[in-house]
């Protein structure tokens, strides 16, 4: 599955990340994984891959190093977040992570801001509620 959603993104990346499914990386990274994107976060030129755990109130980072998928890591984020969306977002060089988490009454979305560490740090976020939005700086 990983392998085909590489395909589509980019041919150049054919052959990162295992053929068969997320289970091949030797890590779970929780059910179900609805979504996934792919980008350079590492600034190695290799794809990385990029999948929120809503189970887990995580994102999973897989960073490759030459083609190869290193140890991946989680960076906590709200509760129940299902997508999430690259760019450059406080304008540094380096991409930054928009988290899309939604409960029963109101959607958020952090703002994970790339550190020189190659750390995450929530920066803003948008509430939604009720169709009305909320933006707050969290990171006091």
């Amino acid at each position: 599955m990983i392998r085909n959603a590489c395909k589509t993104v980019s041919k150049e990346c054919e052959g990162a990340f295992p053929a068969d499914d997320t289970a091949a990386l030797g890590v779970p990274i929780g059910v179900p994984a609805t979504t996934m994107v792919m980008g350079d976060l590492d600034g190695d030129n290799h794809p990385d891959l990029i999948v929120p755990v809503e189970s887990a109130s995580t994102v999973r980072l897989f960073l490759t190093t030459d083609g190869q998928v290193v140890v991946p890591r989680s960076v906590s984020t709200c509760i129940g977040p299902h997508a999430v969306a690259l760019s450059d977002i406080d304008c540094d060089g380096k991409l930054d992570l928009a988290v899309v988490c939604t409960t029963a009454m109101k959607t958020k979305v952090p703002f994970l801001l790339q550190q020189p560490d190659r750390s995450f740090v929530e920066g803003y976020s948008v509430d939604l509620r009720y169709g009305i939005s909320y933006l707050t700086n969290d990171s006091r």
